[in-house]
């Protein structure tokens, strides 16, 4: 077994210790071999650490190895190089390895192509050109700067959290699954968002998402009815279609290569005479290796789906500020008239909160994949992680709603078909609003700490996890034969 002493090497400042050394002693396990992995226990028998067999010890032998720089390495060391290794093993970033099941230009699509790095520089460099061509002289500046917010704040948020596990996702995976969140995502979501948005007001005509204000507005603010209501509405709305069109994109994520021939369903079903499943004709084989290099990524670690997921939270928030900044005409020309920011810099929190909830149903969707069945941290649906992103989000919008004040030459009819106009006015008398407003900043603040936590210990928990197999541990013996 393991055995573990300290030694205190207390170095005093002032008499105050600074640092603690933790020594180990380790068993060379049977079967380990110099140079692999071998896992380092505390007394207590928890898992510590893990540490490499020296090139001198031998089976069965005990080697010392320390904490803070002495032998044992932490799990969340600089680089994460487990994590790195687990992913190296499963293909990532090795352009030796291939699967007998697809050719070599196929497989390093599935890896992620390079090439959609070049696509989605030059997508973005060709629109800050069309920006400049129909920008006014004068606010050339001021345009470059409302186009550069769409998507500065996504790809920055994206690259820093996938900077520290680059050797786990290849960049093209993020990329392709951007992309996807932002035109198919985004394409469903809206023609679905639109359809709903015109059915509310069939239902209740005087209080639904866009305009949850009641008979009496302005002399008498919403019910709590008509709140609640709207606030349900929203849910489903913007809610439910939009989380679920970003995590669309990451049913594209396999964890494995061999999980990659079930990102395909056009395998043929059935058995032969023989019992076995009946092989696919040429023509169908090549479809199905197709479709599959076409459909499916390799996301190869937890941290690998996280990142993934920020990308597609990131994508469809993207195309979504390009819709508000540029697309809304009404707040387009006030922009452009003065010159103000406020707007296109508001973006920044919609931006964030579109990463965190996709990043939080990414997580689940990773110990789905990453978990043994039956195993208690197992979601039981893969889409069980959604419930929080899909509540969250439709709060999130249903406050910003609530905390509008129009401006004094926005006027329309209320209620409808009255041909009574009201001009200015808030949806909420001022205390009404700080309360939602303190309400939106818990919730913003909340859902970001949750994934915070979910980032830093449920996927550390969850990697370390997946990497036991990579350590070598004691085989047990063989019962003797009488």
């Amino acid at each position: 077994s393991e055995r573990q002493q300290h030694h205190l090497n207390e170095t005093s400042i002032m008499g105050e210790e600074v640092q603690t050394t933790s020594s180990y002693f380790v068993r060379v396990p049977l079967g380990g071999n110099p140079g692999e992995l071998v896992a380092v226990d505390d007394i207590t028998g928890a898992l510590r650490g893990y540490a490499k067999i020296p090139p001198d010890a031998q089976e069965g032998e005990e080697f010392e190895v320390a904490s803070n720089g002495g032998g044992v390495l932490d799990f969340d060391a600089p680089g994460f190089p487990l994590f790195e290794r687990l992913a190296k093993t499963r293909g990532a970033y090795d352009d030796d390895f291939c699967p007998e099941a697809f050719e070599p230009s196929q497989w390093r699509a599935i890896r992620g192509s390079p090439c959609w790095l070049g696509c989605w520089a030059l997508t973005f460099l060709s629109g800050a050109m069309v920006a400049v061509w129909y920008a006014p002289p004068k606010r050339l500046l001021h345009v470059l700067a409302m186009y550069a917010l769409t998507f500065s704040v996504s790809m920055a948020f994206v690259l820093s959290m996938w900077w520290e596990h680059r050797r786990e996702l290849e960049p093209g995976v993020l990329v392709a699954i951007f992309w996807t969140s932002g035109t198919v995502g985004v394409c469903c979501a809206a023609f679905l968002n639109w359809s709903v948005l015109h059915i509310w007001p069939f239902i209740d005509p005087y209080c639904h998402p866009l305009h949850p204000l009641g008979l009496g507005w302005p002399e008498e603010p919403p019910t709590i009815f008509c709140i609640a209501k709207a606030s349900f509405e929203w849910v489903l709305m913007a809610g439910l279609i939009e989380e679920t069109m970003k995590f669309f994109a990451l049913l594209r994520l396999r964890p494995t290569p061999e999980s990659t021939s079930e990102a395909c369903c056009c395998r043929r079903r059935g058995h032969g005479p023989d019992g076995n499943a009946r092989p696919l004709g040429p023509r169908r084989l090549l479809l199905d290796r197709l479709l599959r290099s076409w459909w499916a990524r390799l996301a190869p670690t937890p941290y690998a789906f996280a990142c993934a997921a920020l990308a597609s939270g990131g994508g469809l928030a993207t195309v979504e500020n390009f819709h508000y900044i540029f697309f809304d005409a009404d707040a387009y020309d006030r922009a452009i008239e003065s010159g103000d920011l406020s707007h296109a810099l508001g973006r920044i929190v919609s931006s964030c909160a579109h990463m965190v909830w996709t990043g939080m149903a990414g997580i689940a969707l990773a110990q789905w994949h990453f978990l043994p069945e039956g195993h208690p941290n197992r979601p039981r649906y893969r889409w069980s992680g959604l419930v929080i992103p899909i509540v969250s989000h439709g709060l999130f919008d249903v406050c910003s709603v609530l905390r509008t004040c129009y401006p004094e030459e926005h006027c329309m009819e209320w209620p409808p078909d009255s041909h009574n106009w009201v001009c200015g006015h808030c949806v909420l008398p001022d205390w009404s609003r700080f309360a939602v407003g303190i309400f939106f900043q818990i919730l913003f603040i909340g859902t970001g700490l949750l994934f915070h936590h979910q980032w830093t210990y449920t996927l550390l928990d969850l990697s370390v996890e997946c990497c036991r197999p990579l350590l070598v541990v004691e085989k047990p013996a063989e019962a003797s034969v009488s």
